[in-house]
């Protein structure tokens, strides 16, 4: 048979073997009831649901089966056309047998792969056939044709060697040519026997953990191994950092999800107990396969800020295989190119290199002619005229647009971002009148030195890039759902007291206080209820009683439903669990004859605390917001000195060292509680940080912090638990050094989810929030705050009219203004 024949042949075995073990006597099911019906283990439903959806195109659709058992006996043939050696056959046979124990993890998958106990035959029958042969050759190829051009000593680092059928490859190719030839691998196993039969530097090495230093490697090679990182575009931050610039990242990758890998090796992709699950980071949590299709490894690369182009995908082979070829910018075409990700077209360059121009083509943007002579008159007619969404130029150019007599009579109302290349203010650039783009600066001058509210748009957009849309509509609608969870969570405590309970009966705000009978201490947080349930519509108030409303009645889903989405969409519901928890207790809780601190710390574990501050779609783009904006500053000549307060359970903290890429920086780890402290040394370990107790209620500079001795202070959803916002944001400003950034995060609306969990733990506050009787500031408050502080404002993230912005949570920056103004 030819190959392409014995490859649909090997899948449809696969498949018929797929749809036997889900027949279940010609039961019509859903996918919960098949993976209840089947006993499929927990670890290994993400992969059952990719069976369902190669099935029948749908992860929950109720699968309809068709035809009898597979022929086993063809595997030979097809393995064989495909060029496997023959113990690949006879090992898919033995799992494609034995699925349904695979299924309920009564038998591991290695005991079939490895059942002679030779791991390295075992992984080089499934790694030796003829598309990885040829994709191997010309990864190999492209190495020696780098050094050739090189001259010297080319720098290689292999991740994830494994068997070492990419390292022989290259090896042979380079012959007698200089190098430095790193492999480097998760076991020992495997990293001893290249030592031995490759005469190679091994290493240990993690791709989920920390990487070799920034600038150590010219090329990188990974042969089949980048999909099992947890997070693939922290993985390629980190590996970018580790190449020179003009340094290529070479990697062999499948493209297609194929049922003959479902039915095998993907079992190896469950996770194990205790481990995060490959993707369960990125964006294949959401779409739950592991293998990337091309589409989306160049949305990853270019988010990660690699150059990508027409030449990137250089090789591809049978079984849905390809080589892809992935370039770190040079100069500031880099920092253009992250810059770039997640504006539109049609595209205005003018000012770039060659690299840029070929990136926006290569991803398919429109790219607008340049007008000649490119006069300020010229260029805002030629605007004006092609509708250009996004313009690229020089500071000089922008303040030339900017003052043109013709500005204000030109229709920019198209124009959307203005990538502005050189020296700009702070406060973004120039205006040009009649157009309101984002503007985000650039400096060409030394790329190294850009302002971190020159950085934070680009971050945003590399952020955006990473989560697709339906990831951002699917999070705020279980969010929407969420918040009217608690509020009528809310209303059914009054109505359990016996209040609000009719439309006609009417409660002053005492009486409703009184029913509930709190402690003192919550008193403000019960007009705060109050106050939102009359914002919501819930509750009707003529000033000063206050009445059931009569569209109160109006369902709301349970929290069951709400729980399954939640867990599928972000991969646990410890938010969910907890609030339900909470609404349970509130009565007693107000009461103070519960405990809250309880809920949070169940029999004093942290796993609650560690879920709430990771899960939710809020969560997710501001980690990647921070891991993004990290990235760009790390490029920053010298150690970046970071202070993070209020740390907690180090969910921003996993993001600022995601961000940093193996790159150390000077970290301090800073919280009240001793226990986050003891947690957080446990987690990242004592060389990562210095670990301290902070209490951002008290001056920092009597805390043992030296004034003026940070590049960035981080506070991470930590300062609506001060008692005086305006006094802790001063305690933080003394610690930076001019030029130094402030990084918040920051709930800036009213969070019913938050009134009835969270707010039980509050101090009360002194500052605005106690006159305006709320629990966090807004956002014009917190302006107000960072003005009054002598910080220059950055742009705030989400902005107007992204989808999380009816959320009401921003990432806000503030910078310490420099001295030297001439230099600024």
């Amino acid at each position: 048979m030819s190959t392409p024949a014995a490859e649909r042949l090997l899948d449809e075995i696969s498949l018929a073997a797929i749809a036997n073990t889900v027949a279940l006597g010609g039961e019509s099911l859903d996918v919960e009831e098949l993976i209840r019906a089947l006993r499929v283990a927990p670890r290994h439903q993400r992969l059952f649901r990719r069976w369902v959806t190669k099935l029948t195109g749908d992860a929950t659709a109720r699968p309809v089966i068709a035809g009898g058992r597979p022929d086993l006996t063809l595997l030979d043939g097809c393995y064989a056309e495909l060029g496997f050696p023959a113990r690949m056959a006879r090992v898919h046979r033995a799992m494609l047998e034995r699925l349904p124990e695979l299924l309920r993890d009564e038998l591991d998958i290695r005991q079939i792969l490895f059942a002679d106990g030779d791991v390295r035959a075992a992984l080089a029958a499934y790694q030796s056939n003829r598309a990885t042969r040829q994709l191997n050759a010309a990864c190999a190829q492209r190495v020696a044709e780098l050094s050739r051009r090189q001259g010297g000593r080319l720098r290689i680092l292999e991740i994830g060697g494994g068997s070492g059928g990419t390292s022989r490859r290259v090896l042979a190719e380079l012959g007698s040519a200089e190098f430095d030839y790193l492999f480097t691998d998760l076991s020992r196993f495997f990293t001893a026997a290249a030592e031995r039969e490759l005469g190679v530097r091994t290493a240990l090495l993690d791709i989920d953990g920390d990487l070799p230093a920034a600038g150590s490697a010219d090329v990188i090679i990974a042969g089949h191994v980048l999909h099992n990182a947890i997070d693939l575009g922290r993985t390629l931050r980190g590996l970018r950092a580790v190449l020179v610039e003009g340094g290529e990242l070479l990697f062999t990758e499948a493209v297609q999800e194929r049922a003959s890998v479902l039915t095998s090796m993907e079992f190896l992709l469950s996770p194990e107990r205790g481990r995060p699950a490959a993707g369960s980071a990125d964006a294949r949590a959401v779409s739950g396969r592991m293998f990337p299709d091309v589409e989306s490894w160049m949305t990853e690369l270019r988010a990660a800020g690699f150059a990508v182009g027409p030449d990137t995908v250089v090789a591809q082979a049978g079984l849905g295989q390809s080589l892809f070829r992935a370039v770190r910018p040079t100069g500031p075409s880099e920092a253009i190119t992250a810059a770039l990700v997640g504006t539109q077209g049609p595209y205005l360059v003018l000012a770039a290199d060659a690299s840029v121009e070929r990136e926006l083509r290569s991803a398919g943007e429109v790219l607008l002619p340049v007008p000649v002579g490119e006069r300020p008159a010229t260029v805002l007619a030629h605007l004006e005229r092609t509708g250009a969404r996004t313009l690229v130029l020089t500071a000089d150019q922008a303040g030339a647009l900017a003052t043109a007599p013709t500005a204000a009579l030109t229709n920019l109302s198209s124009l959307a971002s203005m990538i502005v290349v050189g020296p700009t203010a702070a406060s973004g650039g120039p205006t040009i009148p009649g157009a309101s783009p984002q503007i985000v600066a650039v400096d060409n001058e030394l790329r190294r030195g850009a302002e971190l509210a020159g950085l934070l748009p680009a971050a945003q957009r590399i952020a955006a890039g990473r989560l697709s849309g339906e990831f951002f509509e699917r999070g705020a609608d279980l969010s929407g759902r969420l918040r009217s969870l608690c509020l009528r969570a809310m209303l059914t405590t009054f109505q359990q007291a016996g209040c609000l309970a009719h439309s006609q009966t009417r409660h002053d705000v005492e009486e409703l206080i009184a029913a509930l009978d709190p402690v003192a201490r919550y008193e403000p947080l019960i007009r705060r209820w109050i106050d939102c349930l009359v914002g919501e519509e819930l509750v009707a108030s003529d000033g000063a009683n206050y009445r059931l409303a009569g569209i109160a009645s109006k369902a709301v889903g349970g929290f069951e439903a709400c729980r399954v989405e939640w867990n599928e969409l972000f991969g646990s519901a410890h938010a969910i669990d907890y609030a339900e928890r909470s609404i349970r207790l509130l009565p007693a809780l107000v009461r103070g004859t519960a405990d809250p601190i309880a809920l949070l710390f169940p029999d004093g574990r942290m796993d609650v605390a560690n879920g709430i501050y990771r899960e939710g779609v809020v969560q997710r783009f501001q980690r990647e917001v921070v891991i993004a904006l990290i990235s760009l500053l790390v490029e920053r000549p010298g150690q970046l000195r970071v202070l993070e307060v209020g740390a907690g359970t180090g969910a921003t903290t996993e993001a600022v060292l995601a961000g940093a890429g193996g790159r150390r920086i000077d970290y301090w780890f800073t919280d009240i509680s001793r226990p986050f402290l003891d947690q957080a040394r446990a987690t990242f370990g004592a060389e990562v940080a210095r670990y301290a107790v902070y209490d951002l209620d008290r001056p920092a500079l009597s805390q043992g912090i030296e004034p003026a001795s940070f590049d960035l202070v981080i506070a991470g959803g930590a300062l609506n638990a001060v008692e005086d916002t305006d006094a802790a944001v001063r305690g933080l400003v003394e610690c930076l050094v001019p030029g130094g950034g402030l990084l918040l995060t920051e709930p800036t609306v009213e969070e019913p989810w938050v009134l009835v969990t969270q707010a039980l733990l509050m101090n009360p506050p002194r500052d605005d929030r106690k006159s305006a009787g709320s629990t966090f500031l807004d956002l014009g408050q917190w302006h107000q705050v960072l003005d009054r502080a002598g910080l220059d404002r950055g742009p705030v993230v989400p902005p107007a009219g992204h989808p999380l912005e009816r959320l009401g949570h921003h990432v806000l920056t503030g910078q310490v203004p420099r001295h030297d103004k001439e230099n600024h």
